[in-house]
C-alpha cells in the first residue's frame, strides 16, 4: 500500500532540490567572476560577524553599515554582468512553509493539495481534465437551463466559501443529468484553492471499507483516515455500491458523522431518491445525508445528456 502522505513530502521535497539546484548553477556562474566572488565571500563574512556580535548582546551597527555597502557593491557588479540578483535566491515553490511541507506544526496547505494530487491520481483522474465552472455549456439542459444556472452558481459558491453551514451536500437526480460534471467542477474549485481533496467513487469507497474491516489492527488506518482528514470529501455515484452487511452502513455514517461534528463538507451524487436512501441505507446514514438541517438538498431534472449527444 503507497504511503500517500509520505510520497507527498518527498515530492515536495523534490521539487525543492530541483529549485536549489537551478540557484546553485546560476550562482556558479555568478562566481565565475572573481570579483563578484570576492565581494559575495565579504558579504557572508560580515552576515557571520554580525550574527556572533549579536549573539553576545553586543552593537552591530558598525558592521551593517559596512554590509549595506558592500551589497551595493555586490549589485553594481551584478547589474554590470547582467546577472539577476534574485536568480541567486533559492525559490521556494509554497513561501508559507519554505518547502517542508509544514507550518506551526500544521500541515500547509501545499502538502494538503499535493496528497489531493497523488490521490486523484491513483484513482485514474488528471486534474488537469476536470471541468471548469467558467466553461459550462449550459444551452445543454435545454428547457432546464435557468434552474441548472442557479444549481451551478449556488454549488460553486458553497465551495468557495471560507466557511459551510451545511456540513452535506447531496445532489440526486436521474442518470446522465449531469451530476458528475458538476460534482468534478466542485473538485476543480477546491483543488485551485489547495485545499485536501478525495473524490472517490461510492463503489471505491466500500471497497476501502470493506479492507478496512477485515485488516489487521495495524493497518486500518491506511484505509479510512484519509477520509476523516480530508477538507473536502466528495463521493460520486452513491448507491450503485453493494451494501455489504456490517460494512457499508457502519463505516459509512461514521465518515459522515465525523466530518458533520469537525464541520467538514461532504458532496455526494446520487440517481436515489429520497425515499430510495431510506430504503438503500439504515435511518442514521439517512439522517446524515438527507437532514435538512445539517444537509444541503439538491435536486437536478431532466433527460439522459448522453442519450442527447
Amino acid at each position: 500500500m503507497i504511503n500517500v502522505r509520505a510520497l507527498a513530502l518527498d515530492n515536495i521535497q523534490k521539487k525543492h532540490d530541483t529549485n536549489k539546484r537551478l540557484t546553485q548553477l546560476m550562482l556558479d556562474n555568478a562566481f565565475a567572476h572573481s570579483d563578484v566572488d570576492k565581494l559575495y565571500k565579504r558579504c557572508r563574512a560580515i552576515q557571520l560577524d554580525i550574527a556572533k556580535l549579536e549573539f553576545a548582546g553586543k552593537s552591530t551597527s558598525t558592521l551593517t553599515h559596512k554590509l549595506n555597502d558592500s551589497k551595493k557593491e555586490l549589485y553594481a557588479l551584478l547589474d554590470k554582468y547582467n546577472i539577476d540578483r534574485e536568480s541567486l535566491k533559492v525559490k521556494y515553490n509554497c513561501e508559507h512553509c519554505h518547502d517542508t511541507g509544514f507550518v506551526n506544526g500544521q500541515d500547509c496547505d501545499c502538502l494538503k493539495a499535493e496528497i489531493s494530487s497523488i490521490l486523484l491520481e491513483l484513482s485514474g483522474i488528471n486534474k488537469n481534465n476536470l471541468p471548469n465552472f467558467d466553461e459550462v455549456y449550459f444551452k445543454i439542459f435545454g428547457d432546464n437551463e435557468q434552474e441548472v444556472r442557479k444549481i451551478y452558481t449556488t454549488l460553486q459558491n458553497y465551495v468557495n466559501a471560507p466557511s459551510v453551514t451545511k456540513q452535506v451536500v447531496t445532489i440526486s437526480g436521474s442518470v446522465g443529468v449531469g451530476k458528475t460534471h458538476l460534482l468534478e467542477c466542485m473538485v476543480n474549485d477546491s483543488l485551485k484553492q489547495n485545499k485536501y481533496v478525495i473524490y472517490v467513487t461510492a463503489a471505491a469507497l466500500n471497497n476501502d471499507m470493506l479492507k478496512y474491516h477485515t485488516s489487521p489492527m495495524d493497518e486500518k488506518e491506511q484505509y479510512l483516515q484519509k477520509y476523516f482528514d480530508c477538507d473536502i470529501l466528495f463521493v460520486d455515484d452513491l448507491g450503485t455500491e453493494s451494501i455489504l452487511k456490517n460494512v457499508t452502513n457502519e463505516y459509512l455514517y461514521q465518515i459522515i458523522n465525523e466530518r458533520t461534528r469537525a464541520n467538514k463538507p461532504t458532496v455526494i451524487t446520487t440517481n436515489l431518491e429520497l425515499q430510495q436512501i431510506i430504503d438503500v441505507y439504515d435511518e442514521r446514514v439517512f439522517s446524515r445525508i438527507a437532514n435538512q438541517k445539517n444537509c444541503l438538498l439538491i435536486k437536478m431534472k431532466g433527460k439522459d445528456l448522453r442519450i442527447q449527444k
